[in-house]
């Protein structure tokens, strides 16, 4: 990620450009003056065939027909479709040679067309909402693909060419209908973010362990009645969400996830914490709502960074006084809970800084 210095100084040199070529084009209207100089400012690096920088590829036209993007083909960086707005993968898309964010969501699209890999600048694809079944091999040409969204649409497998992208950082199967992950996963050796949600899953490989560099494994609303303990190798994971599964236990090994910071465990079927839970140092959003739970595990009062709990709708009748050691703590969701009105003004009184939803 740029630092702040880095995104002045380009903000800076895009200043004076734009600046320079307003002076030669007085009597143009500022607002097309503004667009064409951006376009002509970073004219070498469309040339030289580099993506733009992200700072820079911010500052794009975000082009929304394919017409439009036609009548310019060299100047289209981002091309993002309406809803609806066809049913076919338009072949024509290949023209636009230094494309590198391309959405066609909500299309009712079937299929996509081979063109899509000489798209050789394409740096985020998304193709949520469609009825997309699989994926052609061409996308392997992508070398520097980065982002894929496939969320809601028709897939059983994952398609076999995605694990041929080395850049790979994002990938989103959310809402389709795999009932297992391939052992090939375990080559996405750059992977950050990784969304399972919505499918049929019973249990992740063992090559999932294979991706060191995940950062958020989100795999709500699956069918998971074990912690997947191959989780426990992700040690830079910072988010993980098990929420809506039938998970009734948490194996001590949680304590080597020692970078997490958001865990998710609501609708599961928990009755208590390991006691190594309460290494987790850095955590800083807990979420065990719709449990068993019939007591606050006392484990969470060690837990010296946590700014948000919520224990809404379990089987709770009192609130352990350690929770006052929690200085950072801001929100504590209560609710659904089964408290009497002198201990609701206990808590309250126990813990007068903090945000408690009864």
């Amino acid at each position: 990620m740029h630092t702040l210095a880095w995104f002045l100084l380009c903000l800076l040199l895009t200043t004076n450009v734009l600046l320079a070529q307003k002076n030669k084009n007085k009597t143009k209207d500022k607002t097309t003056t503004t667009s064409k100089d951006t376009t002509q400012a970073f004219a070498p690096l469309a040339i030289a065939g580099q993506p733009l920088k992200p700072e820079v590829l911010k500052e794009q036209r975000v082009f929304n027909t394919l017409k439009q993007a036609l009548q310019k083909p060299d100047s289209v960086f981002i091309l993002d479709f309406p809803p609806a707005c066809c049913k076919t993968f338009p072949k024509e898309i290949a023209q636009l040679r230094y494309l590198q964010i391309l959405v066609i969501g909500s299309t009712y699209l079937t299929s996509v067309a081979p063109e899509v890999g000489t798209l050789k600048n394409l740096q985020i694809l998304d193709l949520r909402n469609n009825e997309l079944t699989d994926l052609p091999a061409e996308l392997e040409n992508n070398k520097i693909l980065e982002q894929i969204n496939l969320e809601s649409n028709r897939f059983t497998t994952i398609p076999a060419v995605l694990f041929k992208l080395p850049n790979l950082k994002s990938l989103n199967l959310k809402m389709n209908r795999f009932r297992q992950i391939p052992a090939s996963i375990g080559g996405l050796i750059q992977l950050e973010q990784l969304n399972l949600s919505g499918n049929l899953l019973m249990q992740l490989p063992s090559e999932i362990a294979n991706l060191t560099k995940l950062k958020s494994l989100i795999l709500q609303f699956n069918r998971l009645a074990k912690f997947p303990e191959v989780i426990f190798s992700l040690k830079n994971l910072e988010e993980l969400d098990l929420t809506y599964n039938g998970i009734s236990t948490i194996p001590s090994q949680i304590a080597s996830l020692v970078n997490l910071k958001i865990l998710n465990l609501q609708r599961n079927k928990l009755t208590n914490l390991p006691t190594e839970f309460a290494q987790l140092k850095g955590l800083k959003q807990l979420n065990l709502a719709e449990n068993l739970f019939t007591n606050i595990p006392i484990e969470i009062s060690t837990l010296p960074d946590l700014e948000v709990i919520d224990l809404s709708n379990n089987k709770l009748t009192s609130v352990p006084v350690q929770l006052s050691q929690l200085k950072k703590l801001k929100e504590l969701n209560l609710k659904g809970n089964n408290f009497s009105p002198d201990e609701i003004n206990k808590v309250k009184n126990l813990l007068k800084n903090v945000n408690v939803s009864f």
